[in-house]
Parts: structure tokens; sequence; C-alpha cells
């Protein structure tokens, strides 16, 4: 099955990219902590402590995404994460915020991240959800096989 296989290799890319893209933004929570409180809607209370807590839930993702007894988990995890990083990402957009005094970033490029976290919320399930069933008898055996793998 040609094409059940370049699927399978498109998937292992973007688990590759999603690890390393949430791995790196974690990081720099730690090591950028001012800017990404600048970016939390006042409402909320200790920016500081948010911007450790949700670096460490990146971090934590992408390494649970690293093995296949906790992608799903970790993809999941991500998902309901992307969408409670929405809000500061959007404030950031709405107010023009600038990470570092002196240093805006152009306002169409705080506008296209917002669409860019549906495409991540969006990779995500797709790594967390249930692999389709066989279609026809000869895709059953691939079928278990790549499940048992993914165990």
């Amino acid at each position: 099955m040609p094409a059940a296989r370049a699927l399978s290799h498109l998937k292992a890319l973007v688990v590759v990219g999603l690890v390393a893209l949430t791995g790196t933004m974690g990081v720099m929570h730690f090591v950028l902590t001012t800017p990404f409180s600048r970016i939390v809607p006042g409402y909320l209370a200790d920016a500081r402590a948010l911007v450790y807590v949700s670096g460490a839930l990146l971090i934590a993702g992408a390494v649970g995404l690293c093995w296949s007894r906790t992608r799903r988990l970790a993809a999941g995890c991500l998902m309901v994460l992307f969408v409670l990083l929405f809000p500061a990402n959007l404030n950031e957009a709405l107010h023009v915020i600038e990470p570092m005094p002196g240093l805006a970033p152009p306002r169409w490029l705080l506008w296209l991240r917002l669409p860019f976290q549906l495409v991540l919320i969006g990779c995500a399930y797709w790594i967390a959800k249930r692999p389709a069933e066989p279609s026809a008898p000869d895709e059953a055996a691939e079928y278990a096989t790549r499940r048992d793998r993914e165990r």
C-alpha cells in the first residue's frame, strides 16, 4: 500500500515537526520569560508563573510525542494547551504588545499566528486520533502491524 506508507511517513514527519516546535517553544518560555509574560492577558493572575507552567507543559508534550505509548495522550494534551494559549496570542495581536521594548513584530505576523494555531491543533488531532479500521481484508495485516508498532 504505497498511499498508506506515504501517509505514515507524513505523519511521522508531523510528529517530528511538532516535537521540535513544542520543545523549542517550551524552552523559550524559560529563556525569554519576560516577553511571554507581557502577552498574557491582564485578567489572568501571575503571568510569569503561567509562562513557566505553559513552558513545562510544552516540553512535556514534546517528550510525550517521542514514544508511541504516550504519543496519543501527549498530542491530546497539546491540543488543549494550544487552545488555552490562544488568548495570549490574541491579546498580543489585538494590542500589538512589544515582546521587548522597541521590538514590535509586524501586525500582520501577529494575526497570521492565530490561524497557525488551528494548524497546530489539527496536527495534534491527527496524531491523537485512533487509526482507522482497515476497509478491505488485504489491508488487515498491514493495519495490525502498524497498530502493534504504535503500541
